[in-house]
């Protein structure tokens, strides 16, 4: 009998995993770019609500090859990308900064949850010596101090004004980070391959620091509210 990965399911899976990945990062550049040129705020909303629904397809389509074929990469990778997506959104829509039930719930058992993808990082790389250990490492590790502070800001009641514009654009910007660096390990070759793995990172990371504290600072765009 021929396993699941040799059947149409699979296939379908790829092209839809495929499709959505497409989506997120046409919607990503659309609603980065509608900011950096500060052009009407309905064009950062349409594309953002885009970003989200290609975000929750990777994870869905994700989550369900990697249990025909487990795959760490893409199942850490899926799941770290919906987390900072799905907080991201929270953090756009929930101008009251009161968290839900749900909310509640997630920061804490993200936080254990990236945790654990530290550790089977360090087991990869160390133990079963494949290099995206490595990569596995660092995404836990932001996704650890990330979980964690929002876990906190739950915990003093939300975040509102500058900070909830501050941690939208961190959590967008870090599910953005985990698409493209899922983008480039399947479409581009190069050696040592953990540079093409952590290049987003290493070039988005500073912009999210960057426009947080623009933001803070006071710097406002179309659609911001918050003085």
């Amino acid at each position: 009998m021929a396993s699941l990965v040799d059947t149409p399911v699979f296939g379908i899976l790829l092209i839809l995993h495929i499709l959505f990945g497409t989506i997120t990062l046409a919607s990503s550049v659309v609603a980065i770019g509608s900011k950096l040129a500060n052009v009407a705020h309905k064009w950062h909303v349409t594309s953002g609500r885009l970003f989200f629904i290609g975000m929750t397809g990777i994870f869905i389509t994700g989550l369900s090859m990697s249990s025909i074929r487990f795959n760490p990469p893409m199942l850490f990778i899926s799941i770290f990308s919906f987390y900072f997506a799905w907080m991201g959104r929270r953090y756009a829509i929930n101008r009251k900064g009161t968290p839900s039930g749900l909310d509640n719930i997630i920061t804490p058992v993200m936080t254990v949850g990236f945790i654990g993808m530290i550790a089977y990082g360090l087991y990869s790389q160390y133990v079963q010596g494949e290099g995206f250990g490595i990569v596995i490492m660092v995404f836990g590790i932001i996704g650890v101090m990330n979980a964690y502070t929002d876990w906190q800001i739950m915990r003093k009641g939300g975040a509102t004004g500058k900070l909830r514009i501050a941690e939208h654009l961190g959590k967008m910007l870090g599910g953005t980070i985990a698409a493209i660096t899922a983008f480039l390990v399947v479409n581009v070759e190069f050696e040592p391959a953990i540079i093409v793995w952590l290049l987003p990172t290493f070039i988005l990371t500073p912009i999210i620091f960057i426009w947080s504290r623009k933001i803070n600072n006071g710097t406002k765009r179309k659609g911001m509210p918050e003085a």
